[in-house]
């Protein structure tokens, strides 16, 4: 999914669209193109970079999740962390 409401924002869903669960942070994760660089949401850089906000499994933020991509790129037990 491609948008450009706030810039270019690039979302990817890992195991496709049609495969629960589509939700931010678990197999939805967004990027945002910034000076011809595709940084994962949750940089510093981008919109979308306040953790408590916008990556927290006990925010009621409808965006949560969106804030995700650079944590479960880092974080090496991201993905152990958010199964249930």
């Amino acid at each position: 999914m491609f948008e450009n409401s706030y810039g270019v924002m690039i979302s990817v869903d890992v195991n496709g669209a049609g495969q629960p669960p589509n939700r931010w942070g678990y197999d939805l994760f967004t990027f945002q193109l910034l000076d011809s660089e595709l940084l994962p949401m949750g940089n510093p850089k981008t919109i979308y970079n306040d953790e408590k906000k916008y990556c927290n499994p006990t925010s009621s933020n409808p965006l949560n999740g969106i804030g995700c991509a650079e944590k479960a790129i880092k974080d090496l037990n991201y993905f152990k962390q958010i199964v249930n």
